[in-house]
């Protein structure tokens, strides 16, 4: 699928699920060409490499959704995601191998409804996670893979209601860190 195939989608305007994961010729213009799918609750565009913050702006036409996955769209920065800070309605949101650093992560704290959060792979987070502390509705977070440290880990104790941790990989995070989960 081409900025052509995605044209021709922007007048099904009851749409409320749209899946494009692994579609590797989509480009800026044609997320941008959604706009008016104001109906979307579900949007996958995983693995879309060539989307950029010009065209990841568009997310923000959908307010309606609740579950967004991003997952390698590592062209996304920090700029798109203090913008969607007005996506409140999202419960389940995968940044796997994003490139969200400190700044974004605490735009992430807006997201009061998420239940999952995927932020496997993200280099660039290490103290950040605090900022997740908010988020009392989260039940399902994988942090696999990232640079989290146990001072930051300690800030997870507060998440009452998570049920699924993934803590795979995490190098920086040491037996102390996770005892100070049981406080």
């Amino acid at each position: 699928i081409t900025e052509r195939g995605l044209f021709c989608l922007s007048h099904l305007t009851n749409l409320k699920k749209l899946i494009l994961s692994e579609c590797k010729n989509l480009r800026d213009d044609g997320l941008v060409s959604l706009s008016n799918l104001t109906n979307l609750n579900q949007l996958d565009i995983s693995q879309c490499f060539k989307f950029t913050d010009q065209g990841a702006i568009v997310l923000t036409c959908f307010t309606k959704l609740t579950n967004l996955n991003l997952c390698t769209c590592w062209r996304i920065t920090d700029a798109v995601f203090t913008k969607l800070s007005i996506l409140t309605n999202l419960t389940k949101l995968n940044l796997e191998s994003c490139c969200i650093t400190e700044k974004g992560m605490v735009c992430l704290s807006n997201f009061i409804h998420l239940k999952h959060l995927d932020l496997t792979g993200c280099q660039r987070i290490t103290e950040g996670i605090v900022y997740l502390s908010k988020l009392e509705s989260l039940t399902t977070l994988n942090i696999n893979y990232t640079h989290i440290t146990d001072k930051a880990v300690f800030y997870l104790s507060n998440l009452i209601n998570l049920n699924h941790l993934f803590l795979n990989g995490c190098v920086n995070l040491t037996d102390e860190g996770v005892v100070s989960l049981s406080n």
